[in-house]
């Protein structure tokens, strides 16, 4: 990132914005240009619509068809993936926008679609960016380590900067961390319990909450929750059966 002085030409301060953009996750915001999305899509379809009626005349020309549907297809492929990007959060576009008011303050021209989404997000309006990090809404475990990696993430120019591959480490690392404590802290409960059925109510009882932390922390499928409990659950019914044979001998 090049922060060592401030650019001297227009030229220069849009590959400063661009490198520090692309030096950050977080920073990856751009303009999703929905409307002329739309407007290009309904231009097309206006075309293809024209080119429907005219289909039974001898001198239709497929290869035009061919053209303007392929370029239709793409355009509505395209935007649905757009679509499916979500708007980046308050505290990234306010770094990004400080930084370039700071370091870029003499070119505005070349930041002006931060200020514009910026403040449009601060009036409560949509910012029509799009943000191409991954989405830290995508369970609860991912949400708090991407809380946790922005809080502790070193400040440069005077903003914090984190990276989408860290999050995703301290997801997997405390994933990994409450994957153990959920089954060796009821093996050793059941160590020391083995009167009667209270075995069985701690097995139950910690089988769903392994559930319960599967559904809820995690994007995990139907299908993969119920084979990890069902996993879960035979580990402590084999513990439960080895611990009955030894009291028996």
């Amino acid at each position: 990132m090049q922060t060592s002085a401030p650019p001297t030409t227009k030229n220069a301060a849009a590959i400063a914005l661009s490198e520090t953009m692309g030096s950050a996750d977080n920073w990856a915001v751009f303009r999703g240009f929905h409307a002329l999305n739309v407007r290009n899509i309904l231009h097309l379809q206006t075309q293809l619509d024209e080119l429907a009626r005219k289909q039974d005349d001898p001198s239709f020309n497929m290869n035009e068809l061919d053209e303007v549907l392929h370029k239709y297809n793409r355009a509505l492929f395209a935007y649905g993936r757009i679509c499916e990007l979500q708007e980046p959060e308050m505290a990234d576009l306010a770094s990004i926008h400080r930084y370039s008011r700071s370091k870029l303050g003499s070119y505005p021209d070349v930041w002006a679609f931060l200020s514009r989404a910026h403040d449009d997000m601060v009036n409560g309006a949509g910012s029509g960016m799009v943000a191409l990090y991954s989405n830290p809404d995508s369970g609860v475990l991912f949400s708090l380590a991407h809380k946790l990696v922005k809080a502790l993430s070193p400040k440069k120019t005077g903003v914090r900067i984190w990276s989408d591959a860290t999050t995703t480490k301290v997801t997997r690392s405390l994933l990994g961390i409450l994957s153990v404590c959920l089954l060796l802290v009821p093996i050793v409960i059941l160590y020391f319990v083995k009167d009667g059925f209270k075995p069985l109510i701690i097995m139950a009882v910690w089988t769903i909450a392994f559930s319960a932390a599967m559904s809820l922390l995690t994007e995990a499928k139907y299908s993969e929750i119920l084979v990890a409990a069902a996993t879960y659950a035979a580990v402590m019914v084999v513990f439960i059966s080895g611990e009955g044979v030894q009291k028996e001998a």
